[in-house]
């Protein structure tokens, strides 16, 4: 083989830890993108640069998880996320895809989809909306990943509604599908998820 040259071999190993590392920097972008059209059009016009990268292997969707987690798991631990004004305050909703696709469509929450007939359960924090979401994941995980989004509610809102208190996720408001639609969502990160086996 003297004086012939060889393409060089990558292992599949190297694909899959590429195409996992690039999926973990789409996913934190994406995440910080929040639901900016514009933001995540740049968020992908910088991933599509990145050469040899198979966006539709599995190991670069887990990368996508892992990185929109850990912005997600920060989101919730660190003040300040989604904070309210004035007469406003904040409240989480995790969400799945679907009704995640009509977020980013109209830029706000509406009756459909996820809705009860009496409107839609949000949560005072975004960490009882992560064990909702978790909750939910095990009993439907065709309806996964869930998304914990954030938007600022007038007080009024929160007195036209109700309370439930739901075993293990807290106390949920309830709020009424004639204060719907709410616009301002913001997407805080995907929830990181497993199966739980019973």
């Amino acid at each position: 083989m003297e004086g012939r040259w060889a393409p060089a071999s990558i292992s599949l190993q190297g694909y899959d830890t590429l195409n996992l590392s690039a999926g973990a920097v789409h996913g934190i972008g994406s995440a910080l993108a929040g639901l900016n059209p514009a933001a995540h059009a740049l968020v992908n016009l910088a991933m599509h640069q990145v050469g040899g990268v198979d966006e539709n292997s599995s190991a670069y969707e887990n990368g996508h998880s892992i990185g929109s987690g850990l912005v997600a798991g920060a989101s919730m631990f660190v003040g300040g996320v989604g904070e309210a004004g004035e007469g406003a305050t904040t409240l989480y909703r995790a969400v799945d895809q679907a009704e995640l696709d009509d977020i980013l469509a109209t830029g706000a929450y509406r009756m459909g989809g996820n809705s009860i007939a009496e409107g839609k359960y949000f949560f005072e924090t975004a960490g009882e909306a992560a064990g909702f979401a978790k909750k939910m994941f095990n009993l439907a995980p065709e309806g996964g990943p869930y998304t914990v989004t954030s938007a600022a509610v007038d007080r009024a809102v929160i007195q036209a509604s109700s309370r439930v208190h739901l075993a293990g996720e807290g106390t949920a408001v309830v709020v009424p599908a004639s204060r719907l639609p709410l616009g301002g969502v913001k997407a805080i990160g995907v929830v990181p998820h497993s199966i739980v086996l019973e």
